[in-house]
């Protein structure tokens, strides 16, 4: 459950190495944290992929198949 660095943006990738690690690490904690937050709240997290991927213009499926590279 790690964020892929080919995911990032290409203006991201234009950064050294040392940024963009630092960048998905940071990315890859907070992505932990809201998974055992939505755990502990009993949350539905398909449902909070999905509304995540429509607001940005994603098919709520695709956000939720693209989550195991962002949790």
């Amino acid at each position: 459950m790690k964020i892929d660095a080919s995911l990032l943006p290409s203006s991201m990738r234009d950064y050294n190495t040392v940024d963009v690690n630092h960048c998905v690490r940071n990315a890859n904690n907070l992505m932990k944290a809201l998974h055992k937050t939505l755990q502990l709240l009993d949350i539905d997290e398909v449902g909070v992929f999905e509304t995540i991927g429509k607001a940005h213009g994603w098919g709520g499926r695709q956000c939720w198949q693209k989550r195991h590279h962002i949790i």
